[in-house]
């Protein structure tokens, strides 16, 4: 599925259980880390990256719990980051 970045956690959880198999979910991801580091001032650009990091990993976290409730009951794809940032998936 693309283009889900501006769908609910409710949202998600109805096209999971309509047979969607797998979830493109960088955008709402990198959205994150973007309100994140635009509403603060830097000095230093690794500060920068460092709470764009940290605010991507909340955000895959939390997507993770609301897919994984679903996958509990329907063996659908997960979606993880891993530490370079690259988006993968797998079935549970």
């Amino acid at each position: 599925m693309h283009d889900g970045s501006g769908l609910s956690h409710e949202d998600y959880k109805k096209v999971i259980e309509c047979c969607v198999r797998k979830i493109n979910y960088y955008t709402y991801m990198a959205k994150a880390d973007g309100e994140v580091v635009s509403n603060k001032e830097y000095i230093q650009f690794h500060d920068a990256v460092n709470d764009a990091i940290t605010a991507m990993k909340e955000n895959v976290q939390s997507a993770i719990k609301v897919f994984y409730d679903k996958i509990k009951i329907i063996r659908r794809p997960l979606i993880v980051a891993n530490e370079k940032h690259n988006i993968n998936s797998f079935y549970v």
